[in-house]
C-alpha cells in the first residue's frame, strides 16, 4: 500500500513540475501574469504515479529545470527559441480542477495559480504575425505582447514535462519537440482531496484495497529528479495520509474495515528503461493505524472487533516493469488492540496481538504473536471446569433394629461442590470451596396388622370354613430423614496452552489438584429416635463409609483431582471453522502479566 502511494506522491511531485512549467512563461523583468490555459489534461497511467495524481487537490512547489538549447514549435503558428545553457526555477500552485476517465485511462485537468518562475537567459517567442516576446523573470500582470506570449508557451511546457513525468523511457517524452531536459524537484507539497480514494493491490490479483482519503493529508516531495529520457533518478517521498471512513484494506484472503487512521511513512523513488521501484527509506520505517476496525479473515466468516489495528511496515519494495504487473515484497509488524474474536471462555477478550508479518499472499508467517487473556476469564474456564456435583453410592447402616426397623440405609447421596472461590497466588490457580454432602436416611419399619385368613373348622363331626382375623408383621418404607454433612475442600490448578495442528483444535489444558477435604458436622431431621445411635453420620463420612475403597471425603478429594480440556476459540459454524483450520500454531508460551495471562506463539495463515 504505502509502496503504491509512495509512488503516486513522485507522480504528483511530478505533476507539479509540469504544470509549472506551464506557469514559467514570462518576459522582461517586469511582472507578467501565469495562467494554464485551456488543454491543460494530463492522461494518466495505471502506476500509482496516476493514482495519487487522481486524488490530488493542490500542489505547491519550488522547482529548477534544464533546457535543450534550439527552436521548438508551438503549434503552427509560434515558435519558442532556448539559447544554449538555459534553465527554468521557481515557485509554482497547481490546482485539480477536474478529474474523469475516458477509454479506461483517468485524466486530470490542471489550473495555475499565480506563480513565479524565471529563466537563466530570455527566451524568445515569436508569433506568426510578427509579434516577438523574450520571457525572462515571470511575475504577474503581463502587458502588450507577452500578454499573448506566456499562454502559449505555458500550455507548451506543461505539456513536455507532464510528457517527461508520466510517459515510460522510449515513449512519447522522448520525442525530439521537447526543450526540457533534467526536472528537479527540491520541495514540493500534495494536498489530497478530502473523500478521494488511494488504492491497489496486492500479490493476490483479486485483493483490491481503497483507503479513503481524510482531511488534512498531505505528501511531501523532496529532490526528485527526472531526466530527459523520462528517468527518475532520485527522489524522496514523505506521506502522511489520514484514512477517512469506509477504508478497506484486503491481504492474503484477510479483509479489515475501517473508521478511520493514518499512514505515515518515507520512500525513494527510481525509474529506468526497465520498471518503476518504490522503496522504504532506509531507516524510516512506515506506520500505519486503523481505528474501529472490523476483521474478517475469510469469507463467510463471522468478523472481529478491533479497537484499533497499528502496523510497522519493515520493508517495502515495490517494482512494476513497464507494461506487466508490479511485484512487492514487504515485511510488517502488526499490533491488534482490543480484538474481540469467538471464543469458547467466557467472557474472553483478546486484548492484544503482535506479530511480525511475511508471505507471498497466499501464505503468511506471524512470528512472536501475543495473546492477553484476562485471568478472570481463565478462572471462569476453570471454575466451569469442575464437576458441579459428585454422585455417591448408597450406604447400608443396619439390616434390623430391635425387630423395629430393617434395611436402614443412606440414600440420593451427593456431593454438591456450590460456587468454589477461585483466585492466583504465586502464580498458581488456587481454589476453596464448602460442598454439601446431601441425601436421606431410609429404613422400613415393622407393622403389625390383622389379615383376614381363611380357615376349615369341625362342628359337630361336620367341617365348616371361616374367616379369622391373625395378626401378620410387614416391613415398609416408614423412614426418609434428609440429612446434610457439610464439607471444606482446597486445591490448586494450573493451566497450559494445547497448539493442536491447527487453531481448531487450540485449547486450555486445566489441571486441578484438590489437596485437603476435612468433613463438617451433620444434621439430620426426624430421625426416629432408635436410629439416632445407629446413624451416626459423623462418624460414617470420617471413617465408616467407603466409596471406591476411600472415605466421602477422599472420594470427593479424588473426583476434584482431575483434568480438563476447554477450547480456545469456538467454531460456532462452517466457515468459522474452516478459518480457524487454516491457521498453524507452534512453541506456545503461556506467563502470567498482571492481571493477564500472556500466551505467545507462532502462527501460519494460509489465505486459501
Amino acid at each position: 500500500m504505502r509502496k503504491r502511494i509512495a509512488a503516486g506522491v513522485v507522480a504528483l511531485g511530478v505533476l507539479a513540475l509540469a504544470a509549472a512549467w506551464g506557469l514559467r512563461v514570462a518576459g522582461r523583468p517586469h511582472a507578467v501574469a501565469v495562467p494554464v490555459p485551456a488543454g491543460g489534461r494530463l492522461d494518466l497511467d495505471q502506476t500509482p504515479f496516476g493514482e495519487a495524481a487522481f486524488a490530488a487537490d493542490r500542489l505547491t512547489a519550488e522547482f529548477r529545470a534544464a533546457l535543450a538549447p534550439g527552436r521548438y514549435a508551438l503549434g503552427t503558428d509560434v515558435t519558442l527559441d532556448v539559447p544554449p545553457d538555459t534553465s527554468a526555477g521557481g515557485t509554482l500552485d497547481l490546482r485539480v480542477a477536474a478529474r474523469g476517465d475516458a477509454d479506461g485511462r483517468r485524466w486530470i485537468d490542471v489550473t495555475a495559480e499565480p506563480s513565479r518562475v524565471a529563466f537563466s537567459n530570455p527566451v524568445r517567442v515569436t508569433g506568426a504575425a510578427g509579434w516577438v516576446a523574450d520571457l525572462h523573470e515571470l511575475t504577474a500582470d503581463p502587458g502588450g505582447v507577452e500578454a499573448t506570449a506566456v499562454p502559449v508557451v505555458g500550455r507548451s511546457v506543461a505539456n513536455w514535462v507532464a510528457a517527461r513525468v508520466w510517459s515510460a523511457p522510449g515513449g512519447a517524452a522522448d520525442q525530439a519537440g521537447s526543450p526540457v531536459r533534467e526536472v528537479t524537484v527540491t520541495t514540493a507539497r500534495l494536498a489530497l482531496r478530502e473523500n478521494g480514494r488511494v488504492g491497489w493491490r496486492d500479490f493476490r490479483r483479486g485483493d483490491a484495497s481503497v483507503l479513503a482519503v481524510g482531511p488534512g493529508s498531505t505528501v511531501d516531495v523532496r529532490d526528485l529528479v527526472v531526466t530527459a529520457g523520462g528517468a527518475i533518478t532520485d527522489g524522496r517521498l514523505t506521506v502522511n495520509l489520514k484514512v477517512g471512513a469506509d477504508s478497506v484494506v484486503r491481504g492474503g484472503g484477510v479483509e479489515v474495515r475501517a473508521a478511520g487512521g493514518d499512514l505515515t511513512g518515507t520512500f525513494t523513488v527510481r525509474r529506468d528503461a526497465t520498471d518503476t521501484r518504490v522503496s522504504l527509506a532506509a531507516g524510516a520505517p512506515a506506520a500505519v493505524r486503523l481505528v474501529a476496525a472490523r476483521v474478517t479473515p475469510a469469507a463467510g466468516v463471522p468478523d472481529f472487533a478491533a479497537d484499533r489495528l497499528d502496523a510497522t511496515v519493515d520493508q517495502a519494495d515495490w517494482a512494476q516493469p513497464h507494461g506487466a504487473e508490479p511485484v512487492a515484497t514487504v515485511r510488517t509488524t502488526v499490533r491488534v488492540t482490543g480484538l474481540t474474536v469467538p471464543a469458547a471462555l467466557a467472557g474472553l477478550r483478546v486484548e492484544s496481538v503482535t506479530g511480525a508479518v511475511a508471505g507471498d499472499g497466499n501464505t503468511i508467517r506471524l512470528d512472536d504473536v501475543s495473546v492477553r487473556l484476562p485471568k478472570a476469564a481463565v478462572l471462569a474456564a476453570a471454575r466451569a471446569a469442575l464437576p458441579k456435583s459428585v454422585p455417591l453410592p448408597d450406604q447400608p447402616v443396619a439390616d434390623n433394629v430391635a425387630e423395629l426397623f430393617r434395611d436402614v440405609k443412606l440414600t440420593g447421596i451427593a456431593a454438591d461442590l456450590g460456587a468454589p472461590t477461585i483466585g492466583y497466588e504465586n502464580g498458581r490457580i488456587v481454589f476453596a470451596a464448602s460442598p454439601v454432602v446431601r441425601g436421606r436416611v431410609t429404613a422400613d419399619g415393622r407393622q403389625v396388622a390383622l389379615e383376614p385368613q381363611e380357615r376349615v373348622v369341625v362342628v359337630f363331626g361336620r367341617e365348616v370354613r371361616t374367616t379369622v382375623q391373625v395378626p401378620v408383621v410387614r416391613w415398609v418404607p416408614q423412614v426418609s430423614a434428609p440429612f446434610t454433612v457439610p464439607l471444606t475442600v482446597r486445591g490448586t490448578a494450573t493451566v497450559e496452552v494445547i497448539p493442536g495442528p491447527t487453531l481448531a483444535a487450540a485449547a486450555l489444558r486445566v489441571r486441578t489438584n484438590c489437596e485437603s477435604a476435612e468433613v463438617g458436622e451433620p444434621t439430620v431431621d426426624g430421625l426416629p429416635a432408635p436410629v439416632r445411635p445407629l446413624v451416626q453420620l459423623a462418624a460414617r463420612f470420617r471413617d465408616r463409609v467407603r466409596v471406591d475403597g476411600q472415605s466421602p471425603a477422599e472420594f470427593v478429594r479424588s473426583r476434584l483431582t482431575r483434568e480438563d480440556t476447554v477450547p480456545l476459540f469456538a467454531a460456532t459454524d462452517a466457515p468459522t471453522a474452516a478459518a480457524l483450520s487454516r491457521v498453524t500454531a507452534s512453541a506456545p508460551r503461556l506467563t502470567e502479566d498482571g492481571t493477564d495471562l500472556l500466551l505467545t506463539a507462532s502462527l501460519g495463515w494460509t489465505a486459501r
